[in-house]
């Protein structure tokens, strides 16, 4: 009987330090440049891009775009969106391309780009 209490007590233990993990934040790099509203984002190979978006604050709306490398912690500025300044724009990767288009600018916009990290070049394609 002994033997069953402690193996329940050791059960109990170890699913409470399994459960009871403290998670720490770590602080990256922070993004470049001014806060904005409703940029679009990608990930290609491992690393974080974003582009356009908008402070309404001071009436700005973006068309830059930068890459997030997590090995060295940097933002680099890439080639700008080639679809001009707006915001709302939907985004998404495949394979080795990140592809960014509609949302508005100001207003409502149907265009859609695809961004070669390889090259720095967006290409427009269908809409």
């Amino acid at each position: 009987m002994k033997s069953v209490f402690i193996l329940i007590i050791t059960f109990s233990l170890s699913i409470k330090s399994s459960y009871g993990q403290q998670y720490v934040w770590t602080q990256k790099q922070a993004v470049p440049g001014l806060a904005r509203y409703s940029s679009a984002s990608f990930t290609v190979n491992g690393k974080g891009y974003f582009t356009t978006g908008a402070d309404f604050t001071i009436g700005q709306i973006y068309n830059d775009t930068w890459e997030y490398n997590p090995v060295t912690n940097a933002w680099t500025q890439k080639a700008n969106f080639l679809g001009g300044q707006r915001y709302g724009a939907a985004a998404f990767s495949i394979g080795n391309f990140g592809y960014v288009g509609t949302g508005w600018s100001p207003a409502a916009t149907n265009d859609f780009y695809k961004y070669d990290p390889v090259l720095n070049v967006w290409t427009p394609i269908s809409n």
